[in-house]
Formats: C-alpha cells, sequence, structure tokens
C-alpha cells in the first residue's frame, strides 16, 4: 500500500508539473504572440509616420514653392508693372496740363512716351500670363505641322509699332516652303520673346534680321 501511495502521489506530481510546463509553454506562446503582434503594429505604424511624415514634407515644399511663385509674381508686377503705368501717367497728366502750349514736336514726343509704355505693358502682360502658365502646367503641348513664315509674320505683325517707334528695319528670310512640326503657341511664343528682346535692344534705326 505504501508503494502504491508513492507511485500515485508521483504521477499526480508529474502530472502537476506536466500541467505547469503546458501553462509555462502557453504563456510562452501567448507572449511571443502578443509581442509579434505589438512589433508588427508598431512597423505599421513607424512605416505610416514615415510616409505621413514625407507626405507633410512635400505638402510643406510644395506650399513653400506656391508662396516663393506667388511672392515672385506679385514683385514682376510691383516693379514692372508700376513702370510703363507710371510713364503713362506722368505723359497723360503733361499733356493736360500743357495741352495749350504744346507744339507738334511736343506732342509727338509724349505720344511716343504713351506709346512706348503701352508696348512695356503688353509686353509684360504676354510673359506674365506665359510664365504663369509654366507654373501651373497648363500649357497643352499639341504639336502640329505648319509654316513657320506664317507664324513669323504674326509675331512681327503684332510688334509692328514698337519697331516703327524705334525705327529698326527689318528683314525676314524664311521661306515659304519651311515647315515645323510643333506646338504653334509655344514657337510663336518664343519668336515673341526673341523679337521683342530683339527690337529692345536695338539702337535706334538698327538692323535686325
Amino acid at each position: 500500500n505504501g508503494i502504491r501511495y508513492e507511485r500515485r502521489k508521483s504521477e499526480v506530481e508529474i502530472n502537476r508539473l506536466n500541467l505547469q510546463h503546458e501553462k509555462v509553454k502557453a504563456n510562452r506562446r501567448v507572449i511571443i504572440i502578443s509581442s509579434v503582434i505589438v512589433a508588427s503594429i508598431l512597423i505599421v505604424l513607424l512605416v505610416l509616420s514615415y510616409f505621413f511624415i514625407r507626405l507633410q514634407r512635400r505638402r510643406n515644399r510644395e506650399l513653400y514653392e506656391m508662396n516663393a511663385t506667388k511672392d515672385k509674381f506679385f514683385s514682376i508686377i510691383s516693379h514692372d508693372l508700376k513702370n510703363p503705368a507710371l510713364a503713362q501717367r506722368n505723359a497723360l497728366q503733361a499733356l493736360v496740363d500743357h495741352a495749350a502750349e504744346l507744339d507738334a514736336e511736343s506732342l509727338s514726343h509724349y505720344y511716343a512716351m504713351l506709346l512706348k509704355a503701352a508696348d512695356s505693358q503688353v509686353e509684360l502682360l504676354y510673359n506674365l500670363l506665359d510664365w504663369a502658365r509654366v507654373q501651373t502646367g497648363r500649357i497643352p503641348f499639341n504639336p502640329v505641322v505648319f509654316p513657320l513664315s506664317s507664324v513669323v509674320r504674326d509675331e512681327v505683325s503684332l510688334l509692328q509699332m514698337l519697331i516703327e517707334s524705334k525705327s529698326v528695319r527689318l528683314t525676314i528670310d524664311v521661306s515659304d516652303d519651311l515647315c515645323a512640326n510643333a506646338d504653334r503657341n509655344m514657337i510663336a511664343t518664343v519668336l515673341r520673346n526673341l523679337l521683342t528682346n530683339a527690337i529692345k535692344f536695338s539702337h535706334p534705326e538698327g538692323h535686325i534680321a
């Protein structure tokens, strides 16, 4: 009986130890699973934080660029648009104040000042519009085949008054057969800028070819 009791006691102890061991293993599995879940959540949070920070930085950069573009736009308007507007105002004021005593030569001088100021404003408006479209990415690219001579003639016609005001001689040597496969509006903008600069920096009675 004593041996049976001891054997039974041993079996109970072994079962208790086995149960305790199983509980420890179960607890370990729970800890491991919990750790994996927590680590996964942390990784997801880190990845989300990384992308959120990148998105925030990109938005901040875009906002900074937009503000810089806006500041530059207003700077151009306040500086470049102010000068021809003031010139026009001064010329008109002189015409109003001295209209009765001005001779033909003086009138011609003031008219030339008004024309020059108006040409400067038109040039600036063209450039501002083109620049704004470039900044906002709203310039469509539509390539077509067209004769270059027609675009040259159109742009020269737009600037004819500016050409005549400086008595500049203009020579056009573009064959009617010369065609381009490009965006007509973009080419017109390039030609207009080139012609405007050529006229602006030419001496009076100069020659542009």
